[in-house]
């Protein structure tokens, strides 16, 4: 929504200041996974399956990875909702390549024990300027 896109946080956030260093250097991208089952935003899901997103809530994306990840989900798959759809489908909005690193990360952390959190997140809003 815009007043999301207007959000500190997530404006931080989306512009890669607060990624961990290791995500520009991300492995997961190609579709190797270390865990047995792998939860994540499912990013564009409302083009996709616009009657999962009528809440405006957002959908998570779960991959199964591992034979153990499958026999766990089995168990658990009847509460929730579900579709199925391909990694191309899935990630066509998202882990196409890692995340740029930002040397203003290393700054904003700098300061965030001098400032506080709302005032230094709104320094690094893009959309105010």
């Amino acid at each position: 929504s815009s007043d999301l896109r207007k959000n500190n946080y997530m404006r931080a956030y989306h512009n890669s200041y607060l990624d961990r260093p290791s995500c520009s250097r991300c492995q997961f991208i190609k579709g190797y996974r270390a865990g047995d089952i792998t939860v994540g935003d499912f990013l564009g899901a409302e083009e996709v399956f616009p009657s999962l997103y009528e809440d405006k809530k957002g959908v998570s994306l779960v991959l199964i990875n591992t034979e153990k990840g499958k026999k766990f989900f089995e168990n658990v798959k009847e509460q929730f909702t579900l579709k199925e759809t391909t990694m191309a489908v899935a990630f066509r909005k998202n882990h196409k390549k890692p995340a740029e690193y930002r040397n203003e990360r290393t700054e904003l952390l700098n300061r965030i024990d001098e400032q506080g959190i709302d005032a230094l997140l709104l320094s690094y809003n893009d959309l105010r300027k």
